[in-house]
């Protein structure tokens, strides 16, 4: 599945395109930017995104990426976890409601973050299928797609009159479905600009390995085609702090809030909402 990704990427991608996606990674950690960089290179919504941005004088954001790390039958969500933990530098929450949560279709997930000296935070959702729930999907997508995410969430800021504000959701919707990208079902809206999000659709990935759709079909006749449902892109939108506050919140991390530096964004919310995280994941699930 990479190779075809990087190869793909050697033949279409244009110095352009590639020049913003280094512009993006290189405000990264190592990990981040690593697993970043295939979701950018595959999935058309994600370039979408980055040229409109550029266009319209956006400033891009990276907000969060969700592992899908297979099962916890190998606690494979709980290895990665200790590897973000103990050599990358991720911590959990300090609100302890925010560091775990587990679903009734079958998955649960943990929540990671990081804040870098440049002023970037970064969000891991790590998620995993739960014993007894054979045809939830999450447990099967590495076998085609390795460790890698599920989707990249991106947000816009914009500035006025000197102060950066969040670009809301049925702008940045408008914006790249102007560029052929389909948006699918948003939620959010009762947070009132809070935290708003939605997914684009899936990339389309039909060359999966026989073995794997014979016994995706053993298990449910549904999984085989819920497989192709690749990379895809969610849109955030996350209510700004006002400028005084900006300041006390980066001088909690011993930095100096400046508002001229786009990295310097602070939401009022950084977290994620559960219900919203749950019904994200549902709504990408989309089969022909």
């Amino acid at each position: 599945f990479m190779d075809r990704i990087l190869e793909h990427a050697r033949r279409v991608l244009d110095e352009k395109d590639a020049r913003r996606i280094a512009a993006l990674l290189s405000n990264l950690d190592v990990y981040t930017a690593v697993k970043a960089v295939e979701s950018l290179l595959n999935s058309q919504a994600d370039l979408a995104l980055l040229r409109v941005s550029e266009k319209l004088g956006w400033t891009l954001h990276f907000d969060h990426l969700a592992i899908r790390c297979g099962s916890a039958d190998r606690r494979d969500a709980e290895k990665v976890v200790e590897n973000l933990k103990t050599h990358h530098g991720y911590v959990a929450s300090q609100i302890e409601s925010e560091n775990y949560f587990a679903f009734d279709d079958g998955w649960d997930a943990y929540v990671l973050f990081k804040a870098l000296a440049n002023g970037q935070q970064l969000r891991l959702f790590i998620d995993q299928s739960l014993p007894g729930h054979p045809a939830q999907i999450i447990q099967h997508w590495n076998h085609v797609y390795g460790y890698t995410p599920h989707h990249l969430a991106l947000r816009a800021t914009k500035l006025i009159d000197g102060q950066r504000q969040a670009v809301s959701l049925k702008e940045q919707g408008m914006a790249i479905k102007a560029e052929g990208v389909d948006v699918l079902t948003a939620t959010g809206q009762y947070t009132a600009g809070l935290l708003q999000q939605v997914f684009t659709r899936p990339e389309s990935n039909t060359d999966i390995p026989s073995g794997i759709r014979g016994r995706l079909r053993d298990i449910d006749p549904s999984l085989e085609a819920i497989i192709e449902n690749g990379k895809l892109l969610e849109l955030i939108s996350r209510r700004e702090m006002n400028e005084s506050l900006k300041a006390e919140y980066f001088a909690l991390y011993g930095l100096v809030f400046d508002a001229s530096n786009p990295l310097h964004s602070a939401p009022v919310y950084p977290y994620f909402l559960p219900a919203q995280a749950a019904h994200v994941i549902r709504t990408s699930v989309q089969v022909a």
